[in-house]
């Protein structure tokens, strides 16, 4: 079962989140001083950081942990799901990187639907074998990408990305396609999110002499065909 690891300011926020979810078969933990999450992530082994940032989540707080959160994706694959309030709604932005997020008062349901899809995501990862493509490895079951066998750093978007582009090398995606397959189609922000990604992603898996996602001119972007 994926573990998901709650991350509140405030403890009954946490404890709260941790009830609702269980009841409906979720298994959860909790971190809630931001001086602990680094190390209680990475000890809980967690699959997935659901954050809560209301009205309480002052800005210097939601820096730490984003700044925790950063550190811990450069070691292993971990989607962050945030819970904003209409209040902390303005905080999201293309630089903060969460696989997705629910407003403060939407029904529980939507908040586990979208946990829900995360985790399918994983799962669905797991059974499928590696994808090659010249020098480099996507490996499904452990969530890693290698190019000359050197393992690479990349973040749950990214590495969504990747395995969207190599498993339909040629095909064109508009941007519109890629916020709609990897954000979901109520991604609340515009598409300049995925050029960001991509131009990240390209920077950790290209060189001068080596090129695997092309742009096309006024349309998107696609995976290079196999010479």
């Amino acid at each position: 079962m994926h573990k998901i690891i709650i991350i509140a300011k405030q403890a009954e926020k946490a404890e709260a989140l941790k009830i609702k979810l269980a009841r409906i078969g979720y298994a959860c933990l909790i971190a809630d001083r931001s001086d602990e999450v680094k190390e209680a992530v990475i000890k809980s082994n967690a699959s997935l950081a659901l954050v809560d940032m209301n009205g309480s989540a002052t800005l210097p707080w939601i820096e730490s942990i984003w700044d925790q959160l950063q550190e811990i994706k450069l070691k292993k694959q971990l989607p962050v799901v945030a819970v904003f309030s209409s209040e902390t709604l303005d905080k999201l932005s293309a630089d903060f990187d969460v696989e997705d997020f629910v407003v403060e008062s939407s029904d529980l349901s939507e908040l586990a639907a979208r946990l829900g899809r995360i985790i399918r995501k994983l799962e669905n990862s797991s059974d499928q074998e590696p994808i090659r493509c010249g020098d480099l490895v996507i490996d499904h079951e452990n969530c890693e990408v290698s190019v000359d066998g050197q393992v690479l750093s990349l973040t749950f978007k990214e590495y969504e990305l990747l395995k969207l582009f190599a498993s339909n090398k040629g095909h064109v995606f508009t941007r519109e396609a890629l916020l709609d397959r990897i954000w979901g189609y109520d991604y609340f922000g515009g598409d300049r999110t995925v050029d960001v990604h991509i131009r990240r992603l390209r920077s950790k898996i290209e060189t001068a002499e080596r090129e695997y996602i092309e742009t096309v001119r006024n349309i998107g972007y696609r995976f290079k065909k196999d010479e």
